[in-house]
């Protein structure tokens, strides 16, 4: 999908059948709908080093498949009920890539949410509760969901630093890394 705009004001944006497919992201492309704006039936990867916006009444829903979003490609949804929803099963897997979601009713439903190399950034305190993603409160989170990349000293815990036996092996926090100075 390459710097391009579809519309459907009444109907689905763009609507998948086919199992497997990939979405190469080049530039920046935009789904206007009225109803899904990413209607998927299939396992669906959307990937590359573009940008996707959407807008629609059910931002991207999937029909019982796997849903992937890598590459470093930034996917922006906003739907006037959901933003990211998934009928009753399927995985929503983001690897390294930055999806920012809102919806009024919730913006991100998934049965399985897998996060690679990325954490939910914001809003603090939010996380996924194996359903979908809320505050610190428990309440569905309608405001915008960003999920992206970790900042490597995101949640560094502050140690003694000055003995070179504190240097080996220091986990850092929400990263999933590991630090090793020799």
């Amino acid at each position: 999908l390459e710097n391009a705009t579809v519309t459907s004001l009444n109907d689905n944006g763009i609507v998948s059948k086919i199992d497997g497919l990939t979405i190469d992201l080049i530039g920046e492309s935009k789904v206007i709908a009225g109803e899904e704006g990413l209607s998927l039936y299939g396992a669906t990867t959307l990937s590359g080093s573009g940008m996707l916006n959407v807008e629609s009444n059910f931002g991207l829903y999937s029909y019982d498949n796997d849903v992937t979003i890598e590459g470093g490609c930034q996917i922006d949804i906003t739907g006037s009920y959901t933003g990211v929803s998934f009928q009753n099963t399927g995985t929503l897997t983001i690897d390294g890539a930055i999806l920012r979601v809102s919806g009024e009713s919730f913006s991100l439903h998934a049965p399985d949410l897998q996060l690679v190399n990325v954490e939910i950034a914001s809003p603090e305190g939010a996380y996924w509760n194996g359903e979908t993603v809320v505050d610190a409160q428990d309440n569905y989170v309608t405001d915008q969901v960003v999920i992206a990349p970790y900042n490597i000293f995101h949640g560094m815990v502050s140690t003694d630093w000055s003995e070179p036996d504190n240097w080996t092996n220091r986990i850092v926090p929400n990263a999933n890394s590991r630090i090793t100075i020799d």
